[in-house]
């Protein structure tokens, strides 16, 4: 049995948000992620033969030599994923989920139960056990096939195929999967992020970095080696042609749906010039300006299943529809979080329908998977005045 790839979810080291953008590139149907499909302890070959690739918060270990797949994982500074897994167990949650709430919170009494102070994470590393071994050289447990040492994972670089990211230089990560596995969607997933600011607090209690160092002598080496021997990312990789061949070929925007945190469409605002000339043939060129300030990617393709489009229909004065004006126009554009795009649109209006009716306003709105989004999103449309000649 072979996988395409295995993500080694270290905890609080962007796992959640790698998942979510793993369920983009192979579809939901596609991803087994251990924690979230199953509890075993144990692998189980048959139960995840189906799947292109797998996850979850298991080590390596857990996995046979047998697998033979593409190990990637990503590495964090053991003093800040120690702050970032005391917030996630101390601090109150919130969400708009009720089911993640209700998750969360029961996760939140367990580690209570267990002796976890929310109040100090010194305290809590004297009086919690499965805390303290939570935060304790727990990245070296995760990437060697022998002990949680530094030295072990060396070895077990030598044998396993493996791309190791880091952190603070994610994006170098995030731009091998894509370039060299031929992922066809840009990463700007972010998913389960602390509140900002959140580590000030936890930071000004005295000694408490120092303290966490000592308990991460291991993992400090091996957060240096990978961030700073190996420039932020380590790529180890003998099978990445077979890897590549079993990504699936997906259209860039056909998953997008898929991944459990629907688009925020409120945060896109369509703009269009006051007035748009058409040609005597009835060549209308426009150019409309997108803007998204949402925390993801927006990506536009040509025609798929779930693509991105612009939609247009032409209007008389009072906003009435003119039959047989009106269609939609396919582009490539990625828009980025955070950023603004002009998109060029190109389309041929009936000359005749022009001259019998009296066409006077035209509207363009984004389309998503065959749906006009401007009765849900009002922003996603803008309108121009036409003149003709």
């Amino acid at each position: 049995m072979s996988s395409s790839l295995v993500h080694l979810h270290i905890p609080k080291s962007t796992g959640t948000s790698h998942r979510v953008y793993l369920a983009k590139v192979f579809g939901e149907d596609q991803l087994f992620w251990y924690g979230l499909h199953s509890d075993a302890t144990e692998f189980d070959a048959n139960k995840v033969a189906a799947y292109c690739a797998l996850g979850g918060h298991r080590p390596l270990a857990f996995y046979p030599r047998s697998l033979n797949a593409l190990y990637t994982s990503v590495v964090r500074d053991p003093v800040e994923r120690a702050v970032s897994f005391f917030n996630y167990c101390a601090e109150a949650p919130e969400s708009d989920s009720d089911v993640w709430l209700k998750q969360r919170r029961k996760e939140q009494k367990h580690w209570r139960r267990q002796g976890l102070d929310p109040t100090s994470l010194s305290r809590s590393i004297e009086c919690c056990k499965p805390f303290r071994k939570a935060i304790s050289n727990l990245q070296c447990g995760y990437l060697s096939r022998y002990e949680p040492t530094f030295g072990s994972v060396l070895k077990t670089l030598e044998e396993e195929s493996m791309v190791i990211g880091v952190f603070d230089k994610l994006p170098l990560f995030n731009d091998f999967l894509q370039t060299e596995l031929n992922f066809p969607i840009e990463n700007r997933v972010h998913a389960n992020a602390g509140r900002e600011g959140y580590a000030a607090n936890i930071f000004s209690e005295p000694g408490v970095a120092n303290l966490i160092r000592s308990l991460n002598v291991e993992d400090q080496l091996l957060y240096d080696f990978f961030r700073f021997e190996r420039a932020g990312i380590y790529v180890g990789v003998n099978n990445v042609d077979v890897v590549r061949k079993n990504v699936p070929t997906i259209e860039s925007r056909k998953n997008l749906r898929n991944a459990g945190i629907p688009f925020r469409w409120d945060k896109v605002h369509l703009f269009g010039k006051g007035f748009l000339g058409v040609a005597n043939d009835g060549t209308l060129l426009a150019r409309v300006v997108i803007s998204n300030t949402s925390n993801e990617s927006l990506v536009f393709s040509r025609p798929s299943e779930n693509s991105c489009s612009i939609g247009w229909r032409v209007t008389n004065e009072t906003g009435g529809r003119i039959e047989g004006l009106h269609g939609t126009v396919d582009i490539d554009q990625t828009i980025p979080a955070g950023d603004i795009k002009i998109a060029s649109v190109s389309l041929r209006l009936n000359g005749e329908e022009l001259q019998n009716d009296t066409a006077a306003i035209i509207e363009f709105c984004i389309v998503d998977g065959g749906v006009w989004l401007n009765q849900e999103y009002p922003l996603t449309s803008a309108v121009s005045k036409l003149f003709f000649g």
